[in-house]
C-alpha cells in the first residue's frame, strides 16, 4: 500500500487546524471491513446489509431515509460543502472522509465517505469546494496508469475524488452514510454502533 499528501499553503492549514476537535478524533473504529464489495486484492463479492422497507423522515426540511438497505450509484455528488481526512488504518486500508455541518456551508448533516481495501491513494487533507466521487473514466486512468504504474485490473477499483483535480483512490467501492450529527458524534462508520441506526439516515455505495 502506498499513500501521497498534497502540500497546502498557509491559509488552509490554519483552516484545517480551526477544525480539530477539542475533545480529540471522533471514534472510527476499524475492528470489521464495511461490506461494499470488491476491493483491488479482494475479488469476490462480499454480502451487504439485509434489505428493510425504507421509512420516509423528515429531520431539516430535507427528507432522510431510516432504511437497512444500501442503494448503488454511479457516483456521489457533494458539492458546496468542506471535507476533510479524518482516519486512515494502515493495517485494515480503511480510509474516511468527512464533511461536518457547518454555517458557512448553510449545511446542517454530516456526510461520510469510506474507502476500504485501500491499494494508494494521492489525497489532500481538505476538499474545501466539496467532493465527486466516481470511477476514473480510460482517459484518467490511463494518465494515473503512467504515473504510478497501476497494473490495468485496477481501472475497476479506482475513483476520481474530485471534479476536476488529481486526487484518486484504488479501493474496494467507496460507501457513504449522511445524517444529521453533533460534531463531538462518533464517526458513521462506527462499527461498534447498531446497524441501522435509531436515527434517519441516508447510505449508499458507489460503483
Amino acid at each position: 500500500m502506498k499513500a501521497y499528501f498534497v502540500g497546502v499553503d498557509e491559509s488552509r492549514c490554519k483552516a484545517f487546524n480551526a477544525l480539530g476537535e477539542p475533545r480529540g478524533h471522533a471514534e472510527f473504529l476499524v475492528a470489521h471491513h464495511l461490506n461494499v464489495g470488491q476491493g483491488p486484492t479482494s475479488r469476490r463479492m462480499t454480502p451487504g446489509f439485509a434489505a428493510a422497507e425504507p421509512k420516509r423522515l423528515r429531520l431539516g426540511g430535507a427528507p432522510l431515509v431510516r432504511t437497512g438497505r444500501t442503494r448503488r450509484m454511479p457516483d456521489l455528488v457533494r458539492e458546496g460543502r468542506l471535507f476533510r481526512v479524518v482516519g486512515f488504518a494502515a493495517s485494515h486500508r480503511q480510509l474516511l472522509l468527512r464533511s461536518d455541518a457547518l454555517a458557512v456551508d448553510a449545511t446542517d448533516t454530516r456526510v461520510e465517505v469510506y474507502f476500504g481495501h485501500v491499494e494508494l491513494m494521492l489525497l489532500k487533507p481538505i476538499y474545501e469546494k466539496g467532493i465527486h466521487v466516481r470511477r476514473a473514466t480510460g482517459a484518467e486512468f490511463a494518465v494515473l496508469q503512467e504515473r504510478h504504474d497501476l497494473p490495468a485490473e485496477d481501472a475497476a477499483f479506482t475513483w476520481m475524488i474530485e471534479p476536476d483535480g488529481d486526487s484518486f483512490v484504488v479501493s474496494g467501492d467507496p460507501s457513504w452514510r449522511e445524517a444529521a450529527r453533533e460534531f463531538e458524534d462518533p464517526s458513521l462508520f462506527d462499527f461498534s454502533q447498531p446497524w441501522p441506526p435509531d436515527f434517519p439516515v441516508e447510505h449508499g455505495t458507489v460503483g
